[in-house]
């Protein structure tokens, strides 16, 4: 066993089987079991409906909240959280500096921002080792031998884009109007805010 066959052997993570799906079997339940079966039911339908409302008037809130955010933020008076009154008590919105983007979108996003992106976004990179080098004994070899100038015959590189502290806040200096704040969020999707 060559040495890069054993450090993988050594580092190898042991999993355990899955376990085969039989049909479920029938069993008997006094009344008073039955009885919570149908009350089990009874509640997850009444779940999927409260779930429902939540969902949909949770959109709607957010959708308004997230206008005064925007209007806000164009105004300089940014504010992660707003209080949200209703007829009995309120709820509180929250937004975090979180958002998802994919790196191929790295020419329109540096388009929309401009000379501000390297104030804004961080370019992230990751390194993975190939699936070559695992077929490949003399590749291994090699490998374990030394790296060297061979970088680029073992890894290829990931790209990751992520925002840097309060992008939320600063964007709003740096875009000129809602219109391209809509178009760079089809590229910088922020995670979505909880109402609590």
């Amino acid at each position: 066993m060559n040495m890069f066959a054993q450090a993988l052997k050594e580092t190898e993570a042991k999993t355990k089987p899955a376990k085969k799906k039989n049909g479920a079997p029938l069993i008997k339940l006094t009344d008073r079991l039955k009885e919570m079966v149908d009350q089990h039911k009874a509640a997850k339908k009444k779940k999927k409906e409260v779930e429902a409302t939540i969902s949909q008037t949770g959109a709607e809130l957010i959708k308004h909240t997230r206008k005064t955010q925007d209007s806000d933020g164009f105004d300089g008076d940014f504010h992660n959280s707003y209080e949200l009154p209703g007829n009995n008590g309120s709820l509180k919105f929250v937004s975090t500096n979180r958002f998802s983007i994919n790196p191929d979108d790295e020419t329109q996003i540096r388009e929309i921002l401009g000379s501000n992106f390297d104030n804004l976004i961080e370019v992230k990179h990751n390194v993975t080792l190939r699936n070559e080098v695992f077929e490949d004994e003399n590749l291994q070899q090699e490998l374990m031998n030394a790296v060297g100038d061979c970088f680029s015959q073992f890894f290829e590189t990931k790209k990751t884009i992520v925002v840097k502290d309060e992008f939320d806040r600063k964007v709003y200096q740096v875009v000129d109007d809602e219109k391209t704040l809509e178009i760079l969020r089809t590229f910088v999707r922020q995670y979505k805010p909880a109402l609590r």
